[in-house]
């Protein structure tokens, strides 16, 4: 269907344009390294990722795409894992 989106894909859109900063260095931008950091702790608690998981934010949702698929080439998903 065109223009069909899951709510949460169209949320993590809107997050990634309202919070498109650019924050490469600490110095830079200290508040949005903050918050990518207590994002990334709520992440990690509400998928019950293992304690040690670090999350990537980038610049927007071309990247995270690519990104996510880099990861998945990379790292395949174990052949009993269920979806």
């Amino acid at each position: 269907m065109t223009g069909g989106a899951l709510p949460v894909a169209v949320a993590a859109r809107w997050l990634s344009d309202v919070w498109d900063q650019n924050s490469a260095m600490y110095v830079m931008p200290p508040v949005v390294l903050a918050l990518e950091s207590v994002c990334e702790k709520w992440l990690v608690a509400l998928l019950g990722l293992p304690a040690g998981t670090a999350a990537g934010f980038v610049s927007g949702t071309s990247v995270a795409n690519l990104c996510a698929l880099t990861a998945a080439l990379i790292f395949p998903p174990a052949k009993n894992a269920t979806a």
